[in-house]
C-alpha cells in the first residue's frame, strides 16, 4: 500500500494530479471532508484509448 500524505490532500493538488490522466473535473465531496481516509476521490474525463500513466512522481518536502 502506497502512503499518501493527507497534507496533500487539497484539491489543487488532487486537481494536478487529474491533469496528468486527463481532464480534471472535480474532487469530490467525500473527500474534501476527508471521510473516507484510505484514498481520494476525484472525477477526470479522459480519452479511454489514451493509455493511463504507470507512474505519477509527486514531489513531497515534510517540513519537520
Amino acid at each position: 500500500m502506497y502512503s499518501f500524505p493527507r497534507e496533500l490532500w487539497d484539491v489543487e493538488i488532487l486537481a494536478r494530479i487529474g491533469k496528468v490522466i486527463g481532464h480534471f473535473l472535480k474532487v469530490l465531496e467525500v473527500t474534501k471532508q476527508q471521510r473516507y481516509i484510505n484514498y481520494a476521490s476525484i472525477y477526470v474525463y479522459m480519452n479511454i484509448s489514451d493509455p493511463l500513466p504507470k507512474l505519477i512522481h509527486i514531489y513531497y518536502q515534510d517540513e519537520l
